[in-house]
């Protein structure tokens, strides 16, 4: 009987070893002993206040640079819908996009505007930054703030460029599934092979939005290549299971919280950032590959005790060589003060 009860428990101890040494069991625990709920709650807040200004600035670069051309627009008015129910139209509490437009940047008080709101978009950016190379165990120490300002800038910059290119890439498709339909007819099969082969362009430019958060504003490089292009497209898919499923989801969940219903826009911006950022926080967990909990505590056991070795070792050799009978003696007593 106790030969078959330890049997069991040497089965249960190398299964519980076999969950622990997990990628995904690994990436988890990292996720939680990073903070990474607490990160995520960060980029919410922050999102909550860089929404505005960078909404104000991207219609006002889009209209200076695409008002010819009102259906990339209209296309891209309808990917900020596609996030964000209810945050652009002309209701009495929505955002009108025309009232975004900065018309007359070449004044002083317009240009002092401009400059709160750019430092505004990019704090996001910061806190995004600073969330990514935690999770690669990347710490912002002795990186130069200047650059680091600069490539938030950057990111800001392409991440917007980003929701221009998705805009077009729906254009585009849309355009393909009219042609290939006047081809080939509208049967059942083609349009669901349509819709499908539209959900893999969103998931794919998903997957690339992530490769840039990692390489451009975070500015770390996981160690395999490999990893970085699943966890690009994991993160991809997620995101894509987000609007497949629609985000009026999200919002009708903020509709129904009795605290979060009186200011739904506002809710589904947190619930919205909160959620993609878990999800992004956890791909970079994932992407680093970090050790077992257990063993980095190990670790650091054994770093702390030989630091305290060596500086009981440097206490008690105070003193030492002065030639005395007696400093044996001295040092034993140290030694069993500072042991």
């Amino acid at each position: 009987m106790s030969e078959r009860i330890e049997r069991w428990k040497d089965r249960a101890t190398r299964l519980v070893g076999w969950v622990k040494d997990r990628r995904e069991v690994r990436a988890v625990q990292w996720y939680m002993a990073r903070r990474g709920n607490l990160l995520s709650g960060g980029i919410a807040y922050s999102a909550i206040f860089a929404i505005g200004a960078s909404l104000t600035i991207g219609f006002s670069v889009f209209s200076a640079t695409l008002g010819s051309r009102p259906e990339l627009m209209a296309a891209v008015t309808d990917q900020i819908e596609l996030w964000l129910p209810g945050l652009i139209g002309d209701g009495p509490q929505q955002l009108d996009p025309d009232d975004l437009v900065v018309e007359d940047i070449w004044n002083t008080a317009t240009l002092i505007a401009t400059v709160v709101l750019l430092w505004t978009a990019i704090s996001f950016m910061g806190a995004l930054r600073h969330s990514v190379r935690s999770m690669f165990d990347a710490p912002v120490v002795g990186v130069n703030p200047v650059m680091a300002k600069v490539w938030q800038l950057v990111g800001f910059v392409v991440l917007g460029a980003m929701i221009v290119v998705t805009a077009a890439a729906s254009i585009l498709a849309q355009t393909v599934r009219s042609q290939l339909t006047n081809w080939l007819g509208n049967s059942q099969a083609l349009v669901e092979l349509l819709r499908f082969g539209s959900l893999g362009v969103a998931v794919v430019l998903d997957a690339v939005v992530v490769y840039l958060i990692v390489r451009v504003v975070g500015q770390v490089r996981p160690r395999r290549t490999r990893d970085l292009v699943i966890g690009c497209l994991l993160a991809g898919l997620a995101s894509g299971a987000l609007r497949y499923a629609g985000t009026s989801l999200v919002t009708s969940s903020v509709s129904s919280n009795v605290v979060l219903g009186s200011f739904v826009t506002i809710g589904t911006i947190l619930l919205l950032a909160n959620f993609l950022s878990r999800m992004l926080l956890m791909v970079c967990a994932w992407m680093y590959d970090p050790p077992r909990m257990d063993e980095i505590a190990r670790a650091e056991a054994e770093l702390a005790a030989m630091r305290h070795q060596e500086e009981v070792d440097r206490l008690v050799a105070q003193g030492a060589g002065s030639g005395k009978p007696y400093s044996p003696v001295v040092r034993g007593v140290r030694r069993g003060i500072y042991s």
